[in-house]
């Protein structure tokens, strides 16, 4: 696809119909020579932020399922203090975030 650039969202198409990507939109936050990365943003993982031990003291706010490719981690990108914080404050909210 020549028009991947950083900021585009990608819909899954009637190929991955029967995969985990089935009616997947994925948010593509970088594209370059050295590959892409995107990020789910409309399956939920049926956990909140606020049920992870460490932000705990955080208000709850929906985590988002990635798929298989890194099936045992968490990304957290970016200061974790700003996003906590714009949490927080009402800022960044399941309405607006998606």
């Amino acid at each position: 696809m020549k028009n991947l650039k950083a900021g585009i969202y990608i819909k899954s198409t009637d190929a991955l119909i029967g995969s985990f990507f089935e009616n997947t939109t994925i948010l593509l936050v970088e594209h370059n020579e050295a590959g892409s990365l995107g990020f789910v943003i409309n399956k939920s993982l049926e956990k909140s932020l606020h049920e992870l031990v460490d932000f705990n003291h955080s208000k709850p706010f929906p985590l988002m399922d990635g798929g298989k490719l890194i099936p045992t981690g968490l990304y957290l990108g970016g200061n974790m203090e700003q996003v906590i914080e714009g949490i927080n404050t009402g800022y960044a909210n399941k309405n607006n975030c998606d």
